[in-house]
């Protein structure tokens, strides 16, 4: 009787990392134990009172935090929260929203604060602290401007390797909102002050903070948050060769 030998052959897996990126909440089904998370928060919006002609204050950026977490189990779906952009509501500011990746302890980032006004004097939002956040590496977010006569400029969000930049303050005039802060690699830039003439700008995902508003109407809005996962998935080996007979074989002789 003839003999037919059958072989089963593995495909040796190519190594190489897999890059996802979330700007809404969802979740992950992990296909690794292991993944590099960077978060981004939300940045908060500028204030859209001027309290009486002295400009109002911009609206601080979001933090960044990044961190590798081990540990995971292929298949099950992970928790993937981003950030919300801070936005005018009710006729005031509001802060961004944080970012984390499973829970709040594991990787997260903290968000940008609403520009505001206190005592009829403009004042600017904070940008979201590192201390606040978990992760391994974290930045904080720049500052809002703060108003004068005209709107102060919003805050950067921090980047991957530098904490946030500051916003400009009003110009004092009424002719220029204060400029937004430019982002370090990886981070959204915030929005510039509003003017006499010209309304406050949003800021630039991810995370960065709104401009607060001068004597015009208008909104400077921040951005909503990030989050990158990369990962090298586990390699999936090819299952063999299907025989006639229905069986997967691997060297074995049939008679």
């Amino acid at each position: 009787m003839k003999k037919i030998l059958f072989s089963l052959f593995f495909l040796s897996p190519l190594v190489h990392a897999d890059t996802l990126t979330f700007t809404s909440s969802t979740t992950w089904t992990a296909t690794a134990s292991s993944v590099h998370v960077q978060c981004w928060a939300g940045g908060g919006s500028g204030n859209p009172d001027n309290g009486g002609g002295n400009g109002a204050g911009g609206g601080g950026g979001g933090a960044y935090s990044s961190s590798t977490v081990t540990g995971l189990s292929i298949g099950v779906a992970y928790d993937v929260h981003i950030g919300s952009a801070g936005i005018i509501a009710g006729g005031r500011s509001h802060a961004g929203g944080f970012t984390w990746f499973v829970d709040i302890t594991t990787v997260s980032a903290a968000p940008g604060a609403g520009g505001g006004l206190i005592a009829n004097v403009a004042n600017h939002g904070a940008g979201g602290q590192a201390t606040d956040g978990a992760g391994s590496f974290k930045k904080n977010g720049g500052d809002g401007g703060n108003g004068n006569v005209t709107g102060g400029g919003g805050g950067s969000s921090a980047g991957s390797a530098a904490a946030g930049a500051n916003g400009s303050g009003g110009d004092g005039i009424g002719d220029n909102g204060g400029a937004g802060g430019t982002a370090p690699s990886g981070g959204g830039n915030g929005g510039a002050g509003g003017s006499d003439t010209v309304d406050p700008v949003n800021g630039s995902s991810p995370g960065g903070g709104g401009g607060g508003v001068g004597n015009h109407n208008g909104n400077g809005n921040g951005a909503g948050g990030k989050i990158i996962l990369t990962f090298t998935p586990a390699p999936v080996q090819n299952p063999g060769i299907y025989t006639s007979g229905g069986v997967y074989t691997n060297g074995v002789t049939f008679h």
